[in-house]
Order: structure tokens, then C-alpha cells, then sequence
């Protein structure tokens, strides 16, 4: 991690905390995926405008670039006209769940996540973090169409502490997800949530790992139909984390 110190970082008669810029740190980085759709030669999958009704079926195929979906896609340029989209397997391949995991050889702090969903979100997903070199991961929130069924948590929960984990109860639809782990936690100093011990080791990682723990329910095809096993996959066009180095004041 390394910075330049300005003089606005303090002196010896008023020292100041002194932090790095955010920055991107998933551009471009490699997400490893536990399900790729196509590796194994090409495979369908169905396109859906809505939750019940199946619109067209397309084709996953890693040997061609136009058919490829590799996690690489999650972090190169996310540019609206021509999106790129990774693809889990599909159909009778699909597990319900998969992860997708961001490596960084040292340990940041966490600012924000953002997500693009391509297709429809998972039924449930939740986000972990590891600060010691993916040995261990612990889990930061969850996010579920049912929090209370599928993680036994009240979406409505009081958050008291900085490092509470919660769930978020969301919508299924496609679309932009935002997490900012200091949105509603009491942090410890208002002036400066920086300043907050407890909130600094929450959000310190070395590795981020995204669990997608459940496909959405469609009420149709029925459930044994081809066209029902092709529908269940996840698709995510850009996963982008900001933070900065957790230098702790120093270079």
C-alpha cells in the first residue's frame, strides 16, 4: 500500500488521521467462480422478460468468444450499450449455489459493492469477507426475497453495533444493487465514521466472497419442463467493490 503523505496529514503539535483515496479495487481483477456456464461445451439457457414466461433460449459456449459468459466479464469496463455478463451453469447443471470470490494480496477496507443483474436475482445471497487470506470468511449482510424464512432474520431489525450482521430484504428483479457497509450503523465518532475501530476491522478484508444461495421461483414452465431447467441460472454483469488500503495512517 503505498501513498503520499501530505502535510495536511497533521504535525507533531496537531495529528490528524491521515487515509488513503478509494479506488476500484476489483477493475479488472480476476473473481474466481465456482460455476461457469460452456466450459464443458456448449450448453442453453432461457432468457426471461418476466417470471412467468419464457421469452427465448440462447446458447453458452466458452470455445467462442460471442457465446462465452467468463467471470472476466464481471470486472472489465461496465459500458451500457454492449453489457458483458458472467453465466452460472444452467438447467440440470446449475447448483443453488455458487460463489464468486475477489482476492487481493493485501487487506483493504471495504467502501462500497455494487452489482448489476442481468437476469433475475437469486432468491437469496449473502456477502463474507476473510482478513486472513480466504482461510476463514465471516459473513457482512445478507439479502433475501424472505429474510425471516431463509436466514431467521427480521429485515426490520434495529442495528445497535457497527459490526451487526443483518439482512436486507430485496426485490427479485434485475437491476443495480448497492451496499455501503456504514449506511445505518451508529458508528462510533458522527464526525468522523472513519474514526471507528469496531467499523474499520467490519469492513477490513483480504478476500470477498459473494454466496448466490438461491435461484428465483418461477411459477411457469411447470417444474419438470426442459425450458423450467434452463431458467435457473445466475447472470451478473458487473461486480465492483471501492475502498482503499487498510494502511492504517502509515505507507
Amino acid at each position: 500500500c503505498r501513498y503520499t503523505l501530505q502535510q495536511a496529514c497533521g504535525d507533531a503539535q496537531q495529528p490528524i488521521s491521515c487515509y488513503p483515496n478509494l479506488t476500484s479495487l476489483s477493475y479488472e481483477r480476476e473473481i474466481v467462480s465456482t460455476s461457469t456456464c460452456g466450459l464443458d461445451g456448449p450448453i442453453q439457457y432461457s432468457v426471461r422478460e418476466s417470471t412467468n414466461a419464457v421469452d427465448c433460449c440462447q446458447t453458452c459456449d466458452s470455445r467462442f468468444e460471442h457465446l462465452s459468459h467468463p467471470s472476466s466479464y464481471l470486472t472489465d469496463l461496465h459500458v451500457v450499450t454492449n453489457t458483458t455478463t458472467w453465466i452460472s451453469e444452467t438447467g440440470i447443471y446449475s447448483p443453488d449455489t455458487v460463489n464468486l470470490t475477489l482476492s487481493l494480496p493485501n487487506r483493504a477496507e471495504l467502501d462500497t459493492l455494487s452489482l448489476i443483474f442481468a437476469s433475475f436475482k437469486p432468491h437469496s445471497f449473502y456477502l463474507e469477507r476473510s482478513k486472513d487470506g480466504g482461510v476463514t470468511y465471516d459473513v457482512m449482510r445478507y439479502f433475501s426475497v424472505d429474510c425471516v424464512d431463509r436466514y431467521q432474520l427480521d429485515p426490520g431489525e434495529l442495528v445497535l453495533t457497527d459490526d451487526q450482521v443483518v439482512c436486507e430484504e430485496i426485490s427479485s428483479r434485475p437491476g443495480f444493487m448497492l451496499y455501503i457497509p456504514d449506511q445505518t450503523r451508529p458508528i462510533g465518532d458522527e464526525e468522523d465514521p472513519t474514526e471507528s475501530d469496531t467499523l474499520t476491522e467490519f469492513v477490513t478484508f483480504t478476500h470477498l466472497r459473494l454466496v448466490l444461495d438461491g435461484h428465483r421461483i418461477y411459477s411457469v414452465p411447470p417444474p419438470t419442463s426442459p425450458e423450467r431447467d434452463m431458467s435457473y441460472y445466475y447472470e451478473i454483469g458487473d461486480f465492483s467493490v471501492s475502498g482503499r488500503c487498510a494502511c492504517n495512517g502509515q505507507s
